[in-house]
């Protein structure tokens, strides 16, 4: 009953650390987590669901990009304190399959991204990172080389809208689409997600419901 108590008084304070933007404090409690036996697969919901009050206090304008951004870089520091053991990981390393992920032609931002990275990989994927400002042929010759079961794009420009469909079709036009499930993420098609979604098998606004996909999918064989 106590170490529930405990662990569940760990999970509150990493969630309102992160919600209030405090990186020495987050560090502090995720190292004595770490100690407490915490994986670090438990650690990144913590982190998401920080992250899900952030993004929550950003729509009310009551947070600006510049708070998205710390935020970010609060997980990333987070994400770097575990590198000792696969052991902490909730799968081992690409046991659920292979993602592909990249932003897309014509964004920078990678927030989002980096985020949903340090989730899928604690959760047992192998994740590919093509970067930012990735072209379509770049998706194209890494799709082919490395055979993954999920493509991600990833991007916050609304402006790149016309950039997804161009690659999707370069892959279709290809013939890389049979069996491959694409997600995309992010803000780019906000204001289109009917053509997001018929594009791709879903489209998502965080990383958390991104996950969710993913691992829906691999539980189903990528079917």
């Amino acid at each position: 009953m106590n170490t529930d108590i405990s662990r569940e008084k760990i999970k509150t304070n990493i969630i309102k650390s992160v919600t209030d933007l405090n990186e020495k404090k987050t560090l502090r409690l995720v190292e004595k987590a770490l100690n407490a036996g915490v994986t670090m697969g438990d650690i990144a919901e913590y982190l998401q669901q920080g992250m899900d009050n952030v993004g929550e206090l950003f729509e009310k304008e009551e947070y600006f990009i510049g708070d998205l951004i710390m935020a970010g870089i609060i997980f990333k520091e987070v994400m770097k304190l575990d590198k000792r053991s696969v052991a902490d990981q909730k799968e081992a390393p690409g046991s659920r399959g292979t993602i592909l992920i990249g932003t897309i032609h014509g964004d920078l931002h990678d927030i989002g991204k980096d985020i949903f990275i340090g989730l899928a990989c604690v959760n047992g994927f192998n994740v590919i990172d093509l970067g930012v400002d990735v072209l379509p042929e770049v998706f194209i010759e890494k799709i082919r080389e490395a055979r993954p079961e999920i493509l991600g794009f990833s991007g916050l420009l609304t402006t790149a809208t016309a950039e997804v469909k161009k690659t999707l079709k370069m892959i279709n036009d290809a013939g890389l689409r049979d069996g491959l499930k694409i997600i995309v993420g992010g803000g780019l098609m906000q204001k289109d997600q009917e053509t997001a979604e018929a594009y791709a098998d879903a489209y998502v606004k965080n990383s958390g419901r991104g996950l969710e996909y993913c691992l829906e999918w691999a539980e189903n064989g990528y079917r």
